[in-house]
């Protein structure tokens, strides 16, 4: 992994923000992106911002929308405009844009993915589009009060900075079909859009996902019910799964390797729990930095 580059700038309403990293602009068919211009390689820390608030979403909506409202009213007149510069999803002519339609359409989680408590606006990294084979991974650094954005594959100069919304494995139509509910837009990456490989390789690559989704519930049960070896064996079973998908991303190994470091460490095997554990946080510094790396190891006591 290269020297970390934090690349930081206020951002413009108009969408032109930018930095000798990143560059938000027009991508067809999608409005607003974020692209690289500079290389990124795996582990490169690509944008770290602070959100302009953050709000309870574990509530109902009538007091999420009034704490909304409360926070956009708090806001200087800038960060006014970068919030109102945002778009509603579910907005067209008989729904006007509302600061609930805003914030939900933008909002990142402010914990640990998609279980987080709190979530917030961040005018730059919400610029950046989903994709089911994204090239960067965003997490919540509770210490900064910032998200960061890492690289997970290299990036070249010119190549949109993406990052997935929701989980991207199981089956194509399930992904496509929930990102529409959620966020009003039909996913055309590679292993969604059946019309961007033939469909001999389409659906190789839809039943992997989907065989790589089933297996993190095959990983659970075999550990819960003693069944460590099994479960060790699925866990190189996904780990060849994703490689094969092009999806063996730091963030996605971390997960299967700390599996297999939880299946050793009931087993009682010491030398294979080291292992993996070595591998988990390797992979934990590459797809969310330093100090979560330094949490995750106080956590285990490693």
């Amino acid at each position: 992994m290269s020297e970390e580059r934090t690349c930081t700038s206020s951002f413009v309403a108009d969408g032109n923000g930018s930095s000798k990293g990143w560059k938000i602009v027009p991508i067809p068919g999608k409005e607003l992106g974020v692209i690289a211009e500079v290389e990124y390689e795996t582990g490169d820390l690509i944008i770290s911002e602070k959100p302009l608030f953050t709000c309870n979403i574990d509530t109902s909506i009538e007091t999420l929308t009034k704490e909304i409202q409360d926070c956009v009213a708090r806001l200087n007149d800038d960060d006014k405009k970068k919030f109102h510069s945002l778009s509603d999803c579910h907005e067209d002519s008989g729904n006007p844009a509302t600061e609930l339609g805003i914030f939900q359409t933008n909002s990142h989680p402010c914990g640990f993915n998609y279980s987080a408590k709190k979530s917030g606006i961040l005018p730059v990294i919400c610029r950046i589009n989903h994709s089911c084979c994204p090239n960067a991974t965003h997490s919540w650094n509770e210490q900064r009060g910032e998200q960061m954005i890492y690289a997970a594959k290299p990036i070249a100069i010119g190549e949109e900075i993406l990052i997935t919304y929701r989980d991207n494995f199981g089956k194509a139509s399930e992904r496509i079909k929930e990102l529409e509910s959620f966020w009003n837009f039909c996913c055309n990456c590679p292993a969604c859009l059946e019309g961007k490989c033939t469909s001999a390789e389409f659906t190789t690559r839809d039943k992997r996902r989907q065989q790589i989704k089933k297996l993190d519930t095959l990983i659970y049960n075999a550990i819960s019910k003693g069944s460590y070896d099994l479960g060790i064996n699925f866990v190189k079973k996904r780990l060849d799964l994703l490689k094969e998908e092009g999806e063996d991303t730091p963030k996605n190994r971390m997960k299967s390797e700390y599996d297999a470091y939880q299946a050793c460490t009931y087993k009682g095997d010491e030398s294979a729990k080291k292992e993996w554990l070595r591998k988990a946080l390797r992979d934990a510094l590459l797809a969310y930095g330093p100090d979560y790396q330094e949490k995750f190891k106080q956590e285990l006591g490693s």
